[in-house]
């Protein structure tokens, strides 16, 4: 086994794209942008697809923000997405985000919502209502919840 990380025909086809010189003003025109990418790149990117994987990153990455007293993060992304980013492959398309919570979950959320107050270049963030998940066979219920953009 090696390091090596395995290509995805999109990853490829995204280093064709020519790159904006600045940010996005507005999450409209960032949603503009990845409509006339998804043109560009052909199927691979259609369906949502890219548009997916730029929500997601920017999710993950405001969620990894979240951070305990000695810096680590509270966030640890598990599951068919952490595979996605890793193995840079797109072949398992997915809605949904997957992670552990490091300590407990009413310090996580309180912690989150101090980042999601923060600024996102031109997005706001905000967390939707926290659902728990009834698995009787778990002694610590799961959670789901959105993050907005």
């Amino acid at each position: 086994m090696t390091d090596d990380r395995v290509g995805s025909k999109l990853a490829a086809l995204l280093g064709t794209l020519k790159p904006k010189t600045k940010e996005p003003v507005s999450a409209k025109v960032l949603n503009t942008w990845i409509a006339q990418a998804e043109g560009q790149l052909g199927d691979e990117a259609k369906g949502g697809r890219l548009g997916w994987l730029i929500a997601s990153s920017v999710a993950i990455g405001a969620v990894q923000r979240a951070l305990d007293e000695d810096g680590r993060q509270l966030f640890l992304l598990k599951g068919g997405t952490l595979l996605q980013h890793r193995l840079n492959a797109t072949a398992r398309t997915t809605k949904d985000v997957d992670g552990l919570v490091r300590g407990g979950m009413d310090a996580f959320f309180a912690v989150l919502e101090e980042v999601l107050d923060e600024p996102w270049g031109p997005l706001t963030l905000r967390r939707g209502e926290v659902e728990v998940i009834d698995v009787p066979t778990k002694l610590i219920k799961p959670r789901r919840f959105d993050i907005i953009l």
